[in-house]
């Protein structure tokens, strides 16, 4: 509609709007990659979590060694690490 107006900076206003359009998409895309992004990071703690707890309620009953819970424990510290590192 701008482009066929009779606006004295009709091309000005085109060219701004333009590039509004395309920075509006990028930041779309970056927002809906950082959501996705942090969805695995919550989805990935939950379950690490969720084997820690289960780990310790085997120990706890006798069916898991203290040995084998730190095991799980420091794997799962040693992902979280790296979900920090990829962050920045």
């Amino acid at each position: 509609m701008v482009k066929h107006s009779n606006l004295a900076y009709k091309e000005l206003l085109g060219e701004k709007m333009t590039e509004y359009l395309m920075h509006s998409r990028t930041f779309g895309r970056d927002i809906q990659s950082m959501q996705a992004q942090g969805k695995g990071v919550i989805d990935n703690l939950i379950t690490y979590n969720t084997v820690t707890l289960r780990k310790l309620s085997n120990v706890e009953n006798g069916k898991t060694s203290r040995q084998e819970l730190r095991l799980i424990y420091e794997a799962s510290m040693g992902l979280i690490g790296k979900f920090k590192k990829k962050k920045k």
